[in-house]
């Protein structure tokens, strides 16, 4: 259990990442470039504790699934990017394709 949660905490670092890397593009605001490549350091350190106890196959795909989900929600509530239901579909697929990752997991 304590491997997923490494893999939560990387995930969380990664979306606070991506999100000042847009604010860096939207802004100019190089502070922002700075939060990222920290906020990827932390996020890639945490992910690397993961991996040794989740297979790397299902640790990569729950990074990048739930970081995706994290980062769209971002996109329409902070940034009021475009929302629609096939995106909401799509991301729903993605949540239900990432459970099943986890139920087949060993760990």
């Amino acid at each position: 259990m304590k491997y997923w949660i490494f893999l939560a905490i990387a995930v969380i670092f990664e979306t606070i990442g991506t999100t000042s890397l847009k604010q860096a593009a939207n802004t100019g605001n190089h502070i922002y470039t700075g939060i990222f490549v920290l906020m990827f350091i932390i996020s890639f350190t945490f992910f690397w504790y993961a991996l040794r106890g989740i297979d790397l196959s299902i640790a990569y795909a729950s990074w990048a699934g739930f970081g995706l989900v994290i980062i769209t929600l971002a996109g329409i509530f902070i940034f009021k990017e475009e929302v629609s239901f096939l995106k909401i579909l799509f991301l729903a697929l993605i949540l239900i394709g990432l459970v099943g990752l986890k139920l087949i997991s060993k760990n």
